[in-house]
């Protein structure tokens, strides 16, 4: 049978019609006439070339801001444009005042427990109120419960002429100056000074909030303790060249901290200047797009870049 036959049948004039009925002429089955792909070509053509101008003038830009950074000799990772031989804003700023250096706590002079001194900072974990228990209230009750224990044992003794106070003080002043040797920071590692850090930090960027402590959670402290964190990986990666996690990590952790700065610009703008001069940082050096590969090539090899050292290496070694 003839696949077209119903097709034919519905387009052949019926015999049965009324002749005075118009009939239309029969549509062909297929056109012959040809189609044109000019329009669709040409709206795909103009569509490539406005994303093509688009994609040019965008690399432009970000070309005219690389070289833009890299003629002010914008460091991103220090957060400001260091000029040798001029005072960086890091150079007395809040948060250089609260962290600990591992050098000078492992340099400072001895305590001279002779003559009543006392380490300046102890071990992470100690809080003053357990000093206070530990080197002051816990001794004198100790030497008042032994001093009673001993007069209630040997009843002949005349408290006036044979007085144990004297002697039990002097056990208990050196088990404290025991204790406090063994728990002063100079014992700790860089990573229990660390900890000693972001406890300061916390402590000093936080602020206590009414009935619930210090606010660990604000952009401020956040953002200080990133600060602290890029250095700390920056001096690691100084030393240890080849370790390209700590590489990535640090990347993280710039873009981490120019988002959080982003966000505080946006919701408290009258105090983010603030906050960049408490961190040591710069409007250039945390605004804008950040390219550290050139950056980290000139801390890891300054003698194959630049004439004069490493501002970051220059800083470490002051």
């Amino acid at each position: 049978m003839n696949p077209l036959a119903p097709f034919a049948s519905i387009l052949r004039p019926s015999l049965h019609a009324s002749t005075s009925r118009l009939l239309l002429p029969p549509l062909p089955l297929f056109s012959s006439q040809s189609f044109s792909t000019s329009p669709p070509a040409l709206a795909s053509r103009d569509r490539r070339m406005r994303a093509k101008v688009k994609r040019d003038r965008h690399v432009k830009a970000q070309s005219e801001r690389a070289g833009a950074v890299s003629s002010e000799n914008v460091d991103h990772i220090l957060g400001y444009e260091p000029v040798p031989g001029e005072k960086t804003p890091w150079d007395g700023c809040r948060l250089q005042r609260v962290l600990l250096r591992p050098e000078a706590i492992y340099s400072a002079p001895p305590v001279e427990y002779a003559a009543g001194e006392a380490p300046q900072q102890y071990l992470p974990g100690l809080a003053i109120e357990d000093q206070q228990m530990l080197f002051g209230a816990l001794p004198y009750t100790s030497t008042s419960l032994k001093a009673r224990r001993v007069l209630q044992n040997n009843a002949s003794l005349r408290q006036e002429e044979d007085d144990p106070h004297a002697a039990l003080t002097a056990a208990e002043e050196d088990k404290v100056e025991q204790m406090q040797r063994m728990l002063d920071l100079r014992n700790a590692s860089k990573r229990g000074i660390e900890v000693v850090n972001r406890q300061r930090v916390i402590e000093e960027f936080g602020g206590v909030r009414e009935g619930k402590g210090v606010n660990t959670g604000s952009s401020e402290v956040q953002a200080a303790l990133l600060t602290q964190k890029i250095r700390s990986v920056m001096e690691h990666i100084i030393s240890n060249r080849k370790d390209n996690s700590n590489k990535r990590a640090l990347r993280v952790l710039v873009h981490q901290r120019q988002q959080i700065l982003k966000y505080f610009a946006r919701k408290e703008p009258e105090k983010y200047d603030t906050l960049l001069g408490d961190l040591g940082l710069t409007r250039r050096g945390v605004e804008g797009e950040i390219n550290l590969a050139n950056i980290l090539c000139t801390y890891l090899f300054p003698a194959n870049i630049l004439p004069h050292p490493s501002p970051f290496l220059m800083l470490l070694q002051t």
